[in-house]
């Protein structure tokens, strides 16, 4: 997806490696970042809200998070070869006008499916914005200097996870259109900085953007087996739309290999699953990543429906888990020398297993609402496991991979997540059902599968020990 670009020599920007770009420049570039990211957490928690203006179930609420993932995945890895084709400068600035207008657009929605809509137009921005941004940082550093630009670029995804919470908690509680609108200045300020710190640099002809076809087959497969997932509960299981609904995902999901095995560039290359290490992290990640739908969500709805906590306090509560994430994400490399990382990767998912169980275990004992002793301590400590794991086996999955495919494997990973992301999602809902206002049995339910889909990604993990 993202490569770093041979700069020409006789361009403007010869020496855009030599000539530092300065601080302005990762400056942007991170707030970019920081921007694609936050909104992930915001609306995680402004869901309710949105719920309850528009007067949508469960089951359709939850296409705001799905839609966005859906098209983020499937658009990450022919956006990043979009920006090696045509130039990551301008690239990345489309990306940032499309976020934010479509983010000014969703604020605007008069009805919940046009929000569905504009937010598939904003994960397309995103989609643009995030690989180009990374790529950006690759080729305007110097050599010495790229491993630290590229964490520093990493942690502003980090603040986000830590700061969104609690804004959008703060947004959502006066009104949930704030948590579009927040976007607006911020884009505008990366777009002018943009625009004069970020050099032009010469473009790849030898990129080969993957055909149309196959992202749409890509978004229609999931999107299907999303569809079949959320609205079983409502049509029943059995019902013929739901059995369509899964036929067409099988359906688009075949026509897609066949099309990527034939395709000159392909979207994913499959033969990068020939690795057993490189397939088995993925497994690990999708797993991984439908239990922190479920985990996330879920305690937000759960602290506004069953506590009637406002937005505010729940953005809060869930902020913790972020901050312990990070932590721990800042001691895991000192930890490696010690532990293989596949074993890290196994520890790290049982301790966000153990977290949940935890959490699990005190709600089903707790009287009152006692966030302090039923939830704080389980939460902390799977945010804790949470640094161990996911940072460990994004990097084993590229570890063992030709250079040349490294890019593409790391796009591949974030793709997987955002699969995992949909599908979590469509599992809580399919859990809650429709109801207004779902229970704390019915919170566990969904939280007991969560612990499960992380046990697994643990075995996963430790089969990767010996593979």
């Amino acid at each position: 997806m993202i490569k770093t670009a041979a700069l020409s020599t006789s361009a403007p920007v010869t020496s855009a490696r030599a000539a530092s770009p300065g601080r302005w420049l990762l400056a942007t570039l991170c707030l970019a970042n920081f921007m694609a990211a936050l909104d992930l957490f915001v609306v995680n928690v402004a869901l309710q809200g949105i719920g309850t203006h528009f007067g949508g179930s469960l089951a359709n609420v939850s296409w705001v998070l799905n839609a966005y993932a859906i098209v983020f995945g499937a658009l990450l890895i022919p956006a990043g070869r979009v920006a090696d084709r045509f130039g990551r400068k301008g690239i990345f600035m489309l990306g940032v006008i499309l976020f934010t207008a479509a983010s000014a657009a969703c604020a605007l929605s008069p009805a919940l499916w046009v929000l569905v809509a504009f937010r598939c137009v904003q994960a397309a921005g995103a989609a643009i914005l995030v690989p180009s941004s990374l790529g950006l940082v690759l080729t305007t550093t110097p050599p010495d200097r790229v491993l630290r630009s590229v964490r520093v670029w990493a942690v502003s995804s980090a603040v986000a996870g830590s700061a969104g919470p609690v804004a959008g908690g703060l947004l959502a509680q006066a009104d949930w259109r704030l948590i579009f609108l927040i976007n607006l200045p911020i884009g505008v300020v990366t777009l002018a900085s943009a625009a004069r710190h970020i050099p032009t640099l010469a473009r790849e002809a030898a990129a080969r953007v993957p055909s149309p076809v196959e992202t749409t087959l890509m978004v229609i497969a999931i999107a299907a087996m999303s569809l079949g997932v959320v609205k079983g509960p409502d049509w029943g299981w059995t019902d013929g739309r739901v059995l369509l609904s899964w036929a067409v995902a099988m359906l688009a999901g075949a026509a897609f290999t066949v099309v990527n095995r034939r395709s000159a560039a392909p979207v994913i290359d499959l033969a990068l699953f020939r690795d057993r290490v490189f397939s088995g992290a993925n497994l690990a990640m999708v797993l991984g990543a439908i239990a922190l739908a479920i985990q996330l969500l879920g305690l937000s709805l759960f602290l506004q429906q069953s506590w009637h906590w406002s937005a505010i306090a729940a953005g809060a509560a869930i902020a913790p888990a972020p901050l312990a994430t990070f932590a721990a994400a800042r001691v895991a490399p000192r930890l490696l020398p010690r532990l293989r990382p596949a074993t890290m990767a196994a520890i790290g998912f049982l301790v966000i297993a153990a977290g949940q169980v935890l959490i699990s275990l005190s709600l089903g004992a707790a009287h009152g609402h006692d966030y302090a002793s039923a939830i704080l301590p389980g939460w902390i400590i799977s945010g804790l496991g949470g640094g161990l794991a996911v940072p460990t086996i994004t990097g084993l999955a590229t570890v063992d991979l030709p250079a040349a495919a490294s890019a593409t494997g790391s796009a591949v990973l974030q793709v997987a997540r955002q699969v995992g992301s949909v599908l979590g999602t469509a599992v809580l809902v399919a859990v809650l059902g429709s109801a207004v206002t779902a229970g704390t049995a019915t919170f566990l339910h969904a939280w007991w599968a969560c612990v499960a889909c992380y046990v697994a990604a643990a075995g996963v993990a430790a089969w990767l020990r010996r593979a």
